[in-house]
């Protein structure tokens, strides 16, 4: 059960803090930087955050032999899920691009039952489709102005990130080791790989004001770094099905960013879309058979 919950709570605050990168983004997109510059300061300083604390915790730096070749392909689906995603902007509405995105939990759940065998239990299955239905009217959006390749590059990077999720689950149940040197390895690839797209595609902006600098520090450290630090012990601890449900709560929470920041309404349909991605979150939790805390103590005799 403290497992459950410890898992539960680290998603949240991972999600708590990824939400607010859209807000730090859009402030850097006012600096003159473009997608693909902010990505790559993004993972370059989460790499140094993460090889920061590898050495003060004294953990490895380097991956054993066995388990770098699974730690690159989960870097590349990391890096193609991010480029996907941005690409699929230039294409359809933000929001649309977004709902086609958070399709993810969906595949996740798929992936992960033939993958992994982990079990959709009807609790799972039943957040599943209660968190799409909370998207489709936070979201609001009309699937209107659909291209071709704007609804395949949204759908190929909720793909990228489903099975993000899934592989990296299987990788601690294959490899002992360490969160933080998993992650010093994954940034390293990340912030290679994009700084040569920054560079050759002349896209590269270097930090130039005070402002900048704590915009850049701040998505890269907290919206970032510590993110991925919570989402990855998070996944490890209660899955990827579970966790990708509670991921969907981002949107409300970045919505709530904007709120704060630009002043930006609420309507009706988002206080109830909302209101129904709690409720999809919450029931897994509670009533999983497998995981859900009450099933638990059900089993231990402590709720009749």
């Amino acid at each position: 059960m403290k497992e459950q919950l410890k898992g539960t709570l680290f998603i949240f605050f991972s999600a708590l803090l990824i939400a607010s990168q859209s807000i730090l983004a859009k402030l850097l997109y006012g600096y003159g930087f473009s997608a693909t510059t902010v990505v790559m300061y993004r993972f370059i300083v989460g790499f140094l955050v993460f090889f920061l604390l590898a050495l003060f915790t004294k953990k490895k730096i380097f991956l054993p032999k066995g388990a770098r070749l699974p730690a690159l392909w989960l870097a590349a689906l990391y890096v193609v899920e991010i480029a996907l995603f941005y690409q699929s902007l230039n294409f359809l509405p933000a929001g649309t691009a977004v709902l086609i995105f958070y399709s993810f939990p969906i595949l996740t759940a798929i992936f992960a039952y033939f993958i992994n065998k982990e079990k959709i239990t009807k609790e799972k299955l039943f957040s599943l489709i209660l968190a799409m239905a909370g998207l489709v009217v936070f979201c609001g959006t009309s699937l209107d102005n659909l291209t071709f390749w704007g609804v395949l590059l949204a759908f190929g990077s909720a793909v990228g990130y489903a099975l993000y999720m899934v592989y990296i689950s299987r990788y601690f149940k294959n490899h002992q080791i360490n969160v933080i040197t998993l992650n010093v390895n994954i940034f390293f690839v990340a912030s290679v790989i994009y700084f040569v797209i920054s560079f050759f595609t002349h896209n590269m902006v270097w930090l130039n004001s005070p402002q900048v600098y704590l915009c850049v520090l701040a998505l890269g450290i907290f919206a970032t770094a510590l993110a991925m630090l919570f989402s990855t012990i998070g996944i490890k601890m209660i899955g990827p099905t579970l966790a990708a449900i509670m991921f969907t709560v981002e949107i409300p929470l970045s919505a709530f960013y904007a709120y704060i920041a630009f002043k930006d309404v609420w309507h009706l349909g988002q206080i109830v879309g909302a209101i129904i991605l709690l409720i999809a979150i919450i029931l897994p939790n509670l009533f999983d058979k497998d995981t859900g805390l009450i099933s638990k103590r059900e089993k231990e005799g402590i709720v009749k």
